[in-house]
This record gives structure tokens, C-alpha cells and sequence, in this order.
């Protein structure tokens, strides 16, 4: 007679949804897995390994989440805003505390906590740190959990069909079906409502992704504009975006520069000494010739680690591209994740390198 446990060879899906008909095994026996601390319950009736979900990326977890809360609900709910961006596949340089859906009326509008995610005992404990350790992580003082959800209510000036999005996670795996808002209807919210430090990163990506629908964004939101104030933050934040910058961190970095007050520098510069190309540098102040670097993991991880190469050639080939750049009488100001996050000590950063102040 065979087992009735979930198995632990990897082949059930990420998610698993009691409602599913190709499940073959009941919500006791995931309820059993959950106790154990083999199985977590993600949402009423939505399971997911362990391991599975310790192996996740927090964006990617971010998604399991999103996916899990669609499929426990019994109507369908559609998620709007940056939650909505996230889904149909664009980046954001810090991941949500929650999931922005819309409420059904005004009266049922509002924030939910996330639910625990993790049973108590150290028993348990040991096992979730056992599955983590399988996964390839490291225990950091704190296990990841659950995003909570706002329920927002909008009044839509010009109704829209909520689209069917295909989740997939950064390595490509597609993880269930949702309903979002529009990418339109998504973005000018996220404009509007958001400050410049999270909407520049999802729309420097439309720019730089979607050239051609781009163009035809400002005729597609005018509908949905009902106030000056509104027409005012949405024309800045886009305005702003840049599709030239290539990753989070250079979107985030250049909003920074521009919330604490400094000219924002031109992105992805090319650099020559006399005709001979040296770097493209990610950031540029052409008034103080100055070149800026975001260091970034995924930088080192892919962009400048050849195959066969260890991490020491990787750091000295990017030593002799400093070097290179200085030759040509540039400066270099590097940054990290850290400091960009921490916007005094990003600010100290570029008061010390001597990058101007915008003035008037």
C-alpha cells in the first residue's frame, strides 16, 4: 500500500492547491506535512515544501505568494498596482511588504496581516533549518515569511477587463494563472501613488523593455487621469525613467540621486581615450567627469564572470577596468545595495566625490 505523505523527491509542484484535481493527496495529509515542518500553508488550502520555498528567491517568494492567495480565494480577485507589475515579469528594487488586490467595495477595503507562516517548538524548528540548509541557504537570525495584503479601493475613471497573467519566476518556472490590472492601469498608479525611489525601477524597465508601447503610454492613460495633482506626479515620474539604466540598482540609485537633491547623472556612458573604447560605466557626471559604479551581486555573479572564470579574475579584470578609466582622467565612485538603501550615507558618498547639487 503506498504512502499518502507528501513526497520529498522534489516532484510535487512549488504550489499546491487542495482544489486542484491533479492532487492526489488530502488536505490532512498536508496538514500532517505543515505540523512536521515538511509543508507550509502559503494560504487556506495552498501548500508549498519546505525546501521548495527556502530555495526561492525573496521576489520569487514574493510571486509562490501572490499565486497562493489567488488560488485560496473562492472569487477571483485581481491584483493591482506594483503587486500587478511584479506579476506580469517587471522588477522592482526592494520586494513588497504586501499584496495590492482590489477591494470589492469601499467598506472592504484595508490592510491583513500576513498569517504565521511557521508552527512553534524547536523540534520544528530544527526541521525548517534542516530543509534550508538543503536548499542551499544559510540561516541569517530569521526565516522568510509571508507577505500581508492590502485590499485597496479605486474608483476607476475609466473601466478596464482585468488581464490573465502567467506567473513565471526568475528561472523561468510558470507557477499558475492570476488576473492583474492592465500594465497601463498598473503603471499610473504605481506613478502617482508611489515616490520616486520604487516607481522608477518598474518604469526605467518599461522604457527599456516595451520602446514602441512606451511611446503610446501618456494617450493610454489619459482617460484615467482626474486631477491636476495626479497629471503632475505621473508627467514627473515618467519623465524621470530612463530606459537606458539596466538593472534595479541603477534605477534606484538614480532616483536617490535625485530625491537627495544632486544632479542625476547620465546612465550607461560610454568612455574613450582618444578613439579606443575603454567601459560603458553605469553612471555619468559629465560636469566633474566623474564615473559611477553600482556593485551589484548580479554584476559579478553573470555580467563580468566568463565561463571558467574563478572570482579573483573576475575582480582583477574589473580592477584593470577602474584603472583603464582613471587613465583617461575620470574619477570612480562605487556604491552597494547598503549604501543606496541607506540614503545619509549615500548622500556623505556623493557630498565626498564632489557631485553638484541641483540649483533652482
Amino acid at each position: 500500500m503506498g504512502s499518502t505523505e507528501p513526497n520529498t523527491t522534489g516532484q510535487d509542484p512549488l504550489l499546491i492547491s487542495c482544489r486542484d484535481p491533479e492532487n492526489r493527496r488530502s488536505a490532512s495529509t498536508w496538514r500532517r506535512a505543515v505540523e512536521r515542518g515538511d509543508a507550509l500553508r502559503l494560504s487556506p488550502g495552498v501548500y508549498c515544501r519546505s525546501e521548495h520555498w527556502f530555495r526561492q528567491a525573496p521576489w520569487d517568494r514574493y510571486l509562490l505568494s501572490a499565486v497562493a492567495h489567488s488560488l485560496s480565494r473562492q472569487d477571483p480577485i485581481v491584483f493591482i498596482g506594483l503587486t500587478a507589475l511584479l506579476l506580469q515579469g517587471l522588477p522592482a528594487a526592494d520586494v513588497p511588504a504586501h499584496l495590492e488586490v482590489q477591494a470589492g467595495s469601499a467598506g472592504r477595503a484595508g490592510l491583513v496581516r500576513p498569517p504565521k507562516l511557521y508552527r512553534d517548538g524547536t523540534e520544528r524548528m530544527q526541521v525548517y533549518l534542516r530543509h534550508l540548509e538543503s536548499a542551499g541557504q544559510e540561516f541569517t537570525g530569521s526565516l522568510p515569511v509571508l507577505p500581508g495584503v492590502r485590499r485597496r479601493w479605486t474608483r476607476r475613471p475609466a473601466p478596464y477587463e482585468a488581464e490573465q497573467v502567467v506567473v513565471r519566476l526568475s528561472e523561468g518556472t510558470d507557477v499558475g494563472t492570476v488576473l492583474t490590472a492592465p500594465l497601463h492601469h498598473a503603471l499610473s498608479d504605481v506613478l502617482i501613488r508611489e515616490p520616486l525611489l520604487v516607481s522608477s525601477t518598474p518604469a526605467d524597465a518599461v522604457k527599456r523593455r516595451h520602446g514602441a508601447w512606451a511611446n503610446t503610454f501618456p494617450d493610454l492613460v489619459e482617460p484615467l487621469i482626474t486631477t491636476q495633482a495626479d497629471r503632475r506626479r505621473l508627467d514627473a515620474a515618467w519623465s524621470f525613467a530612463d530606459g537606458r539604466a539596466e538593472s534595479p540598482g541603477e534605477s534606484l540609485s538614480r532616483a536617490a540621486v535625485h530625491e537627495l537633491g544632486f544632479i542625476v547623472p547620465e546612465p550607461q556612458k560610454d568612455l574613450y581615450d582618444g578613439d579606443r573604447w575603454i567601459a560603458r560605466v553605469d553612471h555619468w557626471w559629465d560636469q566633474i567627469g566623474l564615473a559611477g559604479e553600482f556593485d551589484g551581486k548580479t554584476k559579478y555573479s553573470s555580467a563580468l564572470r566568463k565561463p571558467g572564470d574563478s572570482w579573483q579574475d573576475v575582480l582583477v579584470r574589473e580592477k584593470e577596468r577602474e584603472d583603464a578609466i582613471r587613465r583617461t582622467g575620470a574619477g570612480v565612485l562605487r556604491w552597494m545595495w547598503s549604501d543606496v538603501r541607506n540614503l545619509q550615507r549615500f548622500e556623505h558618498l556623493l557630498v565626498r566625490h564632489g557631485v553638484p547639487r541641483r540649483t533652482g
